[in-house]
């Protein structure tokens, strides 16, 4: 299928639609807080929030309540989202709590992405979401698992379920546990992660491809 053009706006989707970035990260290897380097004069969590905002009803971010993110965000009325300190640590901690806050809001979906991906075009919001089932992308480079959408309910309960055993599951078990759809993407730059401050010169353009299969 080709998807081209804008994002449609969430309401078109018949579906409430909400985004979480991942941000709670400790961006050990950048040496600073990573959300917060700038890339073309804006943060790497702005370009996150731009991503979702185009097909997203409502907009979290996912991040340690004291740091210059979760400050970032709330200072332009965004709502901060932090890990609960019972869950396991890793990324699923940061789904859940956002999971948690989708199924107050009443979304049907939640859109994640994570706060070091600036060059993902937003095509890829538009196949994710029209799937209306949680879903995810592939690359030639693999599955990219934080690259996903979520049913809000079934998610979560799959989620909950682990957790209470003490597990914190590769997020690729918990997307096969729930017989998520994936999404064949042909460009894998445009999944490219800034890892390191040298990262940033690295990055190419924003990506041109147009086409998405999807993996039934």
């Amino acid at each position: 299928a080709q998807l081209r053009g804008r994002i449609p706006a969430a309401h078109e989707w018949r579906m409430k639609v909400a985004g979480l970035v991942l941000a709670a990260g400790r961006s050990s290897r950048f040496g600073s807080e990573k959300a917060m380097a700038l890339l073309e004069g804006r943060p790497l969590l702005d370009h996150a929030i731009a991503y979702l905002r185009g097909g997203c009803d409502a907009v979290a971010i996912n991040a340690p309540p004291q740091s210059l993110a979760a400050k970032h965000a709330s200072g332009h009325g965004l709502t901060v989202i932090s890990d609960r300190p019972s869950d396991p640590k890793g990324p699923l901690a940061g789904l859940k709590a956002g999971l948690q806050w989708a199924k107050g809001l009443g979304a049907d979906l939640l859109l994640l992405t994570p706060c070091d991906t600036p060059r993902v075009p937003g095509e890829v919001a538009v196949a994710l979401i029209a799937g209306k089932q949680t879903a995810a992308v592939r690359t030639d480079t693999g599955l990219q698992p934080l690259h996903s959408v979520w049913t809000v309910e079934p998610a979560l309960d799959g989620l909950t379920a682990c957790f209470r055993s003490g597990r914190h599951p590769a997020v690729r078990e918990l997307l096969s546990n729930l017989n998520a759809v994936e999404f064949y993407y042909p460009d894998d730059q445009a999944f490219s992660n800034v890892n390191s401050s040298d990262d940033l010169g690295l990055l190419g353009p924003a990506s041109t491809a147009s086409t998405f299969t999807r993996n039934l």
